[in-house]
């Protein structure tokens, strides 16, 4: 079967297992998807992930915009590739049906470069192989469930105790009133 992965990494052969540090993995592994739409939202520089997506039960990614325009800020320019990879992997574990990783390296069958990642999201949009929901078309209650999950970030991954990591500063620059209320809450439950 043919399975694909995302990376701004350009001339890769063989891909090596890594640990993914949001993953609830916790081994090293190649992560591959049987959808391409949702390996083309992997080519990504930043040094940290904030990509809130989900998989419709069609098998179409949805990718929701947590600010105005935060698909053009992660993805305008960014340069990587997409990998096809050919292999019978039928394990995952990361909770997501149209993802398989593998503990082996996995050779790649066919490279397709992405010269900016933004334009090619719009493209696979137009092609109905993506849903890109924009953060000035979500309602109150979508709105809503964004706060909650940034907040739910904050809290697991302890970001309050790290507050100089790339993801903190993005979080405080981006949501201050957010991270203000995380840190409200830390308070509030801390032992008197």
């Amino acid at each position: 079967m043919l399975y694909y992965h995302g990376s701004p990494k350009v001339g890769l052969t063989i891909l090596k297992p890594f640990l993914c540090a949001d993953s609830n993995l916790q081994k090293p592994c190649v992560y591959l998807t049987s959808n391409r739409a949702l390996a083309a939202l992997y080519i990504w520089n930043r040094p940290f992930r904030w990509m809130n997506y989900g998989i419709r039960e069609d098998g179409v990614p949805v990718y929701t915009e947590s600010f105005p325009g935060a698909l053009s800020t992660f993805y305008s320019g960014v340069r990587g590739c997409v990998y096809t990879c050919r292999g019978n992997y039928t394990e995952n574990g990361t909770g997501i049906s149209v993802v398989v990783v593998s503990e082996e390296p996995v050779p790649v069958e066919a490279t397709e470069p992405i010269d900016d990642a933004y334009k090619e999201l719009l493209r696979l949009e137009d092609a109905g192989e993506l849903v890109i929901r924009r953060y000035e078309s979500l309602s109150e209650e979508q709105l809503e469930a964004q706060n909650t999950m940034i907040l739910r970030e904050i809290r697991q991954e302890n970001l309050l105790r790290r507050p100089e990591s790339p993801l903190s500063l993005f979080l405080q620059e981006r949501f201050p009133t957010l991270w203000e209320r995380a840190k409200k809450q830390m308070l509030s439950e801390a032992p008197k």
